[in-house]
Protein backbone atom coordinates (compact mmCIF):
# COMPACT_ATOMS: atom_id res chain seq x y z
CA UNK A 1 0.00 0.00 0.00
CA UNK A 2 1.32 3.32 -1.28
CA UNK A 3 2.32 5.70 2.11
CA UNK A 4 -0.03 8.60 0.13
CA UNK A 5 -3.34 6.24 0.35
CA UNK A 6 -2.55 5.56 3.31
CA UNK A 7 -2.81 9.24 4.48
CA UNK A 8 -5.47 10.21 2.08
CA UNK A 9 -7.58 7.74 3.14
CA UNK A 10 -7.30 8.72 7.04
CA UNK A 11 -7.69 12.51 5.30
CA UNK A 12 -11.05 11.45 4.11
CA UNK A 13 -12.75 9.68 7.14
CA UNK A 14 -11.61 12.81 8.98
CA UNK A 15 -13.26 15.00 6.44
CA UNK A 16 -16.27 13.00 6.46
CA UNK A 17 -16.89 13.23 10.22
CA UNK A 18 -15.77 16.87 10.53
CA UNK A 19 -18.95 17.41 7.86
CA UNK A 20 -20.75 16.02 10.44
CA UNK A 21 -19.48 17.87 13.46
CA UNK A 22 -20.19 21.37 11.62
CA UNK A 23 -23.79 19.90 10.97
CA UNK A 24 -24.57 19.51 14.53
CA UNK A 25 -22.83 16.68 16.07
CA UNK A 26 -21.70 17.22 19.85
CA UNK A 27 -18.43 14.95 19.31
CA UNK A 28 -18.37 14.43 22.83
CA UNK A 29 -21.34 12.06 22.42
CA UNK A 30 -18.93 9.17 20.22
CA UNK A 31 -15.90 7.66 21.19
CA UNK A 32 -13.29 6.51 19.73
CA UNK A 33 -11.81 2.92 19.99
CA UNK A 34 -7.52 2.89 20.67
CA UNK A 35 -5.77 0.41 18.23
CA UNK A 36 -5.49 -2.32 20.95
CA UNK A 37 -8.92 -2.71 21.48
CA UNK A 38 -9.43 -2.50 17.65
CA UNK A 39 -7.11 -5.01 17.33
CA UNK A 40 -8.75 -6.82 19.48
CA UNK A 41 -11.74 -6.96 17.84
CA UNK A 42 -10.18 -8.35 14.72
CA UNK A 43 -8.63 -10.89 16.49
CA UNK A 44 -11.71 -11.78 18.18
CA UNK A 45 -13.04 -12.03 14.30
CA UNK A 46 -9.90 -14.00 13.68
CA UNK A 47 -9.62 -11.54 10.81
CA UNK A 48 -5.72 -10.70 9.72
CA UNK A 49 -5.79 -6.99 9.63
CA UNK A 50 -8.10 -3.92 9.14
CA UNK A 51 -7.94 -1.70 6.73
CA UNK A 52 -6.68 1.99 6.94
CA UNK A 53 -10.33 3.63 6.34
CA UNK A 54 -11.96 0.72 8.97
CA UNK A 55 -9.38 1.42 11.77
CA UNK A 56 -9.91 4.91 10.97
CA UNK A 57 -13.63 4.96 11.64
CA UNK A 58 -13.08 2.84 14.57
CA UNK A 59 -11.12 5.82 15.66
CA UNK A 60 -13.25 7.97 15.75
CA UNK A 61 -16.46 5.78 17.05
CA UNK A 62 -15.42 2.75 17.51
CA UNK A 63 -16.16 2.33 21.17
CA UNK A 64 -19.40 4.58 21.72
CA UNK A 65 -20.93 4.75 17.93
CA UNK A 66 -23.81 7.49 19.10
CA UNK A 67 -26.08 7.76 16.17
CA UNK A 68 -24.30 6.25 14.21
CA UNK A 69 -25.21 3.30 11.69
CA UNK A 70 -28.83 3.45 13.45
CA UNK A 71 -29.96 1.87 16.80
CA UNK A 72 -30.55 -1.64 15.77
CA UNK A 73 -27.13 -2.52 14.24
CA UNK A 74 -24.27 -4.03 16.20
CA UNK A 75 -21.23 -1.94 15.25
CA UNK A 76 -18.13 -0.87 17.16
CA UNK A 77 -14.97 -2.58 18.95
CA UNK A 78 -17.41 -4.28 21.13
CA UNK A 79 -20.64 -5.12 19.31
CA UNK A 80 -18.30 -6.78 16.48
CA UNK A 81 -17.07 -9.43 17.86
CA UNK A 82 -17.08 -13.74 17.48
CA UNK A 83 -20.93 -13.51 16.97
CA UNK A 84 -20.86 -10.73 14.65
CA UNK A 85 -18.43 -12.96 12.68
CA UNK A 86 -20.68 -16.55 13.47
CA UNK A 87 -23.64 -14.85 11.97
CA UNK A 88 -22.04 -13.82 8.84
CA UNK A 89 -20.31 -16.70 8.08
CA UNK A 90 -23.91 -18.57 8.72
CA UNK A 91 -25.31 -15.99 6.49
CA UNK A 92 -22.66 -16.67 3.51
CA UNK A 93 -22.60 -20.62 4.20
CA UNK A 94 -26.66 -19.92 2.55
CA UNK A 95 -25.36 -18.44 -1.00
CA UNK A 96 -25.81 -20.87 -3.73
CA UNK A 97 -23.31 -19.03 -5.90
CA UNK A 98 -20.59 -16.67 -4.04
CA UNK A 99 -19.60 -13.87 -6.26
CA UNK A 100 -16.26 -14.75 -7.90
CA UNK A 101 -14.71 -11.21 -6.31
CA UNK A 102 -15.21 -12.13 -3.04
CA UNK A 103 -12.42 -14.63 -2.27
CA UNK A 104 -11.99 -15.18 0.97
CA UNK A 105 -14.86 -15.26 3.47
CA UNK A 106 -12.94 -17.29 6.61
CA UNK A 107 -10.87 -13.93 7.30
CA UNK A 108 -13.84 -11.33 6.03
CA UNK A 109 -13.92 -8.17 8.96
CA UNK A 110 -17.48 -7.43 9.60
CA UNK A 111 -17.82 -4.11 10.02
CA UNK A 112 -21.40 -3.74 10.76
CA UNK A 113 -24.22 -6.87 12.06
CA UNK A 114 -27.73 -5.51 11.71
CA UNK A 115 -31.03 -6.83 13.23
CA UNK A 116 -30.33 -10.72 12.56
CA UNK A 117 -30.55 -10.36 8.70
CA UNK A 118 -28.02 -8.22 7.70
CA UNK A 119 -23.64 -7.80 7.68
CA UNK A 120 -21.47 -5.08 5.94
CA UNK A 121 -17.82 -6.91 5.68
CA UNK A 122 -14.92 -6.68 3.99
CA UNK A 123 -13.39 -9.45 2.16
CA UNK A 124 -10.67 -10.93 3.98
CA UNK A 125 -8.03 -11.21 0.71
CA UNK A 126 -8.89 -6.91 0.68
CA UNK A 127 -7.76 -6.56 3.88
CA UNK A 128 -4.36 -4.90 3.41
CA UNK A 129 -5.69 -2.81 1.33
CA UNK A 130 -6.12 1.23 2.23
CA UNK A 131 -9.83 1.57 1.76
CA UNK A 132 -11.26 -1.31 0.02
CA UNK A 133 -15.39 -2.22 -0.68
CA UNK A 134 -18.17 -3.22 1.73
CA UNK A 135 -20.06 -6.10 1.12
CA UNK A 136 -23.75 -6.27 2.06
CA UNK A 137 -24.34 -10.04 2.86
CA UNK A 138 -27.98 -11.17 4.01
CA UNK A 139 -29.03 -14.21 6.19
CA UNK A 140 -30.37 -15.83 3.06
CA UNK A 141 -26.57 -15.65 1.64
CA UNK A 142 -27.20 -12.91 -0.84
CA UNK A 143 -23.85 -11.18 -1.19
CA UNK A 144 -23.26 -7.85 -3.53
CA UNK A 145 -20.79 -5.38 -3.35
CA UNK A 146 -22.54 -2.36 -2.28
CA UNK A 147 -20.18 0.21 -1.61
CA UNK A 148 -17.02 0.92 -3.46
CA UNK A 149 -14.77 1.76 -0.82
CA UNK A 150 -15.14 1.61 3.35
CA UNK A 151 -15.09 5.49 2.99
CA UNK A 152 -18.20 5.12 0.80
CA UNK A 153 -19.74 3.10 3.29
CA UNK A 154 -19.20 6.18 6.35
CA UNK A 155 -19.89 8.37 3.76
CA UNK A 156 -23.51 6.56 4.18
CA UNK A 157 -23.33 6.18 7.70
CA UNK A 158 -22.55 9.71 7.93
CA UNK A 159 -25.54 11.29 5.43
CA UNK A 160 -27.73 9.48 8.19
CA UNK A 161 -26.09 11.17 10.89
CA UNK A 162 -26.68 14.48 8.83
CA UNK A 163 -30.19 13.45 7.97
CA UNK A 164 -31.05 13.45 11.85
CA UNK A 165 -29.39 16.65 12.02
CA UNK A 166 -32.12 17.98 9.59
CA UNK A 167 -34.80 16.08 11.35
CA UNK A 168 -34.43 17.92 14.51
CA UNK A 169 -33.79 21.17 13.07
CA UNK A 170 -36.93 20.53 11.45
CA UNK A 171 -38.79 19.76 14.80
CA UNK A 172 -37.05 22.47 16.60
CA UNK A 173 -38.25 25.14 13.51
CA UNK A 174 -41.93 23.83 14.27
CA UNK A 175 -41.38 24.03 17.60
CA UNK A 176 -42.18 19.99 18.34
CA UNK A 177 -40.41 18.42 21.10
CA UNK A 178 -36.72 17.44 20.94
CA UNK A 179 -36.96 13.44 19.43
CA UNK A 180 -35.01 10.95 21.91
CA UNK A 181 -31.62 11.40 20.52
CA UNK A 182 -31.81 14.77 20.19
CA UNK A 183 -28.64 14.85 22.67
CA UNK A 184 -26.16 13.58 19.94
CA UNK A 185 -26.74 17.08 18.70
CA UNK A 186 -25.74 21.09 18.83
CA UNK A 187 -28.58 23.53 20.36
CA UNK A 188 -28.86 25.73 17.47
Amino acid sequence: MAEADHFATIDRVGELFRGVVARGLRPGTVAGATDAEIDDMAAAQESPAVPVAAREVLRLVGKDKGPFAGGGGYFGVDGLRERAKQKALEFFDEATAPPAGFRDPEDMLVLLYHGGYLTCVVDGADLTAADPPVWLLEEDGTLRRQWAAVTDWFAGLCAEVGQLADELADARAHDRPDPGWAGYFERR
